[in-house]
């Protein structure tokens, strides 16, 4: 549905957004579910984490993370089997009502007292981290559905930014809602706010149910069956989809090593529940704006500018470098932490949020959801679980030594894990243009559902690394399928440093759809004429010189950026193309510079050009003569010739 907005204020307002009028409303519903739904869950969290430091301790919280593993890959079993049993937009409603109906068990819960307390401190603990993957998988798989590639690149950052505008409205609100009804009732409205998001959540499906699948995933049709016999088969994908499941094993960890750090030196404060409850929201309220401030004027100009996998680095590389400065002294233990904690908040929310559906686009669309749904509800659990054992091997063993170093080893699991998330990341990058090659063999690729800025630059990428040139063929084709008037954005630059087939196949390409590229052109044109003339012309575009930035330029090649560089370049003086018409110059390059003298030349250099035609024409040699026929052809208007 398109929605109208009137006047150019409206126009001006979707542009400084970088929305389209027909995203508008689902932007805006989407936008609400990820605002209502993490208010909820944000009171929650904040006076949770409260009640179990006072209850029980930061010691505790390595059996939470197992506890919470061994629930969550439960769920996230449960969540699986399910996908195959219920359509997708009952199973989206289902799970948001399963968020929020057990908080008014947990209020009731609240009003007791000894061991039933105990075990509902416990329970919530527990709670909060299955509703946060629930809450993840089910908003990110609704947005994934709504938009495509394309549409979900511009619009991700601003409705993950409903998390941020959650995060400062409940902040700053939590310390006076717990004044006015008390910590225990928080539990209520936690559970009231949740249902509203389920409202949410069921307008969507109910009103834009053609985007939502009307049958359950277990049944698949024969299409679909070979389709994704054919990925599996393939190197490609398991060459991406096992560093994007380190990648997300890592986000887990890390953020489970930064919590667990943060409350450790809340704990060291010796607050009440009141007190930390509060502190704790309001520091969340301060990030939360900040956060706002920089996901909407800072983070999708960032991803543009970096591209994804750059942008997904700033994270891990920000922590390594807080980390280090914190072992090293550089920066005090409390001050140390919650720079990591600001800095670990912050690119989360904004820049890891915005990119995050971003990187399971690469995968077929048919295996996308189940991957999304395997990572966020099994691996990232296992993940915590792993991470609580280590954590409480790690305390159990220092305290056997005699030994108070558990910070600093803390700080150093925290810059190696940040060490492997770059590599990770790193690898999926490498690996990313090879499933767009096969996406688009198998017709499932074209500018609907790829992110044309990121695949440019990845296809950039691609031909910069000393890959086999097979595959820098490979990467060209595509480029011209997918978007060939823009191909120049990228062969251009590369030109001077292509062997000389792949500068023939570029400059080809080029010539489809000339644009304004003539200056790297002329600078290609100026290399070869500096040359000594016993250097010039003595190289096929087959041959594959030692050095790809000192060799002779082939004359095939030469010929091709003679002419894109008078198809393009303003106000062409002929003049400049009489050396090139010598008898001592390669007959392609002569019959090349004379069709384009008789098209822009005078009266006399046209004469000339036509008698240099003819005479090739009439050659005895039938390369010359085959050589002045297609120049001929080509001095025609057609700049595709």
């Amino acid at each position: 549905m398109q929605y109208s907005v009137g006047g150019r204020w409206g126009a001006g307002i979707l542009q400084s957004l970088n929305i389209r009028p027909e995203e508008v409303e689902r932007t805006g519903l989407m936008f609400a579910l990820y605002a209502t739904t993490s208010i909820g869950l944000l009171w929650l969290e904040n006076t949770t984490l409260a009640l179990f430091l006072t209850k029980y301790g930061t010691n505790w919280l390595p059996i939470i993370y197992v506890a919470s593993a061994l629930l969550s890959s439960g769920l996230g079993l449960f969540y699986s089997w399910l996908e195959k049993q219920l359509p997708m937009r009952r199973l989206l409603l289902f799970i948001s009502l399963f968020m929020a109906l057990p908080m008014f068990l947990f209020w009731l819960g609240l009003g007791t007292t000894g061991i039933f307390l105990l075990v509902t401190v416990f329970m919530l603990r527990l709670w909060v981290d299955v509703t946060d993957i629930l809450k993840s998988l089910n908003t990110s798989i609704a947005a994934n559905q709504l938009f495509n590639i394309r549409e979900i690149k511009r619009t991700y950052p601003l409705i993950a930014s409903g998390v941020l505008v959650a995060e400062l409205l409940s902040g700053f609100s939590l310390p006076l809602v717990i004044g006015a009804v008390g910590i225990k009732n928080v539990m209520f409205l936690s559970g009231v706010i949740l249902l509203v998001g389920a409202g949410i959540m069921f307008y969507l499906c109910r009103y834009y149910q053609n985007f939502f699948p009307a049958v359950a995933r277990g049944r698949v049709t024969v299409g679909d069956a070979k389709y994704h016999k054919g990925w599996r088969s393939t190197q490609e994908l398991r060459g991406y989809v096992l560093p994007l499941l380190v990648f997300f094993t890592l986000v887990q960890v890390i953020l489970l090593l930064v919590e667990f750090l943060y409350l450790q030196q809340v704990e060291s404060l010796n607050l009440d529940v009141s007190s930390i409850a509060s502190f704790l929201a309001i520091l969340s309220g301060f990030i939360g704006l900040f956060e706002l401030l920089v996901q909407w004027f800072v983070s999708s100009r960032l991803i543009d500018k970096l591209g994804v996998f750059i942008a997904a680095m700033l994270l891990p590389g920000s922590l390594l470098l807080a980390s280090v400065f914190t072992l090293t002294g550089l920066i005090g233990s409390l001050s140390g932490v919650i720079i990591i904690k600001i800095l670990d908040e912050i690119f989360r929310y904004t820049i890891l949020a915005g990119i995050e559906p971003t990187l399971f686009q690469p995968l077929p669309e048919g295996m996308r959801n189940r991957y999304q749904a395997r990572v966020q509800g099994i691996v990232q659990p296992v993940a915590m679980g792993v991470t609580g054992i280590a954590l409480w091997g790690s305390n159990l063993l220092l305290e056997q030594m005699g030994v108070q170093g558990e910070f600093y080893l803390l700080l150093l699991g925290l810059v190696f894990a940040s060490l492997v998330w770059l590599y990770a990341t790193w690898r999926m990058r490498s690996t990313y243009v090879n499933l767009l090659v096969q996406s688009a063999e198998q017709g499932r690729l074209s500018t609907s559902n790829v992110d044309l800025r990121a695949w440019k630059k990845a296809i950039l990428q691609a031909l910069e690394q000393p890959n086999n040139e097979r595959d820098h063929r490979s990467c060209i084709q595509l480029l011209c399928q997918i978007d060939p008037t823009g191909v120049g954005d990228v062969l251009a630059p590369l030109l001077p440093k292509l062997p000389p087939r792949l500068q023939y196949q570029s400059l080809e390409a080029m010539l489809r759809y000339p644009a304004g590229y003539f200056p790297q052109v002329r600078e290609l044109i100026d290399q070869e004429n500096s040359r000594p003339p016993d250097q010039k012309h003595n190289q096929k575009p087959d041959q594959k010189p030692d050095q790809k930035l000192d060799r002779p330029l082939p004359p095939e090649v030469l010929a091709l950026a003679l002419r894109y560089l008078w198809l393009t370049q303003p106000d062409p003086n002929p003049n400049t193309l009489t050396p090139y018409l010598e008898p001592s110059q390669p007959s392609t390059i002569r019959a090349t510079a004379a069709a384009l003298m008789l098209r822009w030349g005078t009266p006399p250099q046209k004469s000339k050009a036509t008698d240099i035609l003819r005479r090739m024409l009439t050659d005895p040699q039938e390369k010359r003569a085959n050589y002045g026929l297609s120049s001929a052809a080509g001095s025609q208007l057609s700049p595709s010739s």
